[in-house]
């Protein structure tokens, strides 16, 4: 194991385990994704608080989100990060979370789009709300498609 991939499986438990205790991944939900190298995507393992995760738990993938390493499962959701890395060779990490506010805003069908409170648009801009997609499935990715090129977060349904 490289000195890098030791202290990206660092970071990962460190942001995992700042996520939940903030409540932004809530039980098992959310995931997150780092560029290992241009072949290979160091992944936090699907079902599995993140708050409980060791450096070991973590998984690898390939271009295509399919394991290549690690004792445990990919994310459903790996196709929306590889419709991101894919479209996006800037982006270097990913958090897939379930923050209570963004999540009521999606739930309810509404994008944050209007200055409701400055500091998320000051910092993000505006986040688009992404067609409607079945948890784990291809669509996940689609829908988020019309968006990546142009926003570093987006919420989906």
């Amino acid at each position: 194991m490289s000195i890098l991939e030791q202290e990206l499986r660092r970071e990962l438990v460190r942001f995992g385990t700042w996520v939940s205790r903030s409540g932004q991944t809530p039980g098992t939900t959310g995931n997150l994704l780092v560029r290992l190298d241009d072949e290979r995507r160091l992944a936090t393992p699907t079902g599995m608080s993140k708050a409980l995760m060791k450096q070991t738990d973590m998984v690898i993938t390939d271009l295509r989100g399919r394991l290549i390493s690690g004792s445990r499962n990919v994310t459903s959701e790996i196709g929306m990060h590889v419709a991101i890395y894919v479209r996006r060779s800037d982006v270097q990490a990913v958090i897939h979370s379930h923050p209570p506010i963004a999540t009521a805003f999606a739930g309810s069908g509404r994008a944050i789009d209007e200055v409701l409170c400055q500091e998320p648009i000051m910092t993000l801009g505006t986040v688009p709300l992404a067609q409607y997609a079945t948890t784990g499935t291809d669509e996940v990715g689609a829908s988020l498609g019309p968006h990546i090129a142009t926003r570093d977060a987006i919420m989906a349904q």
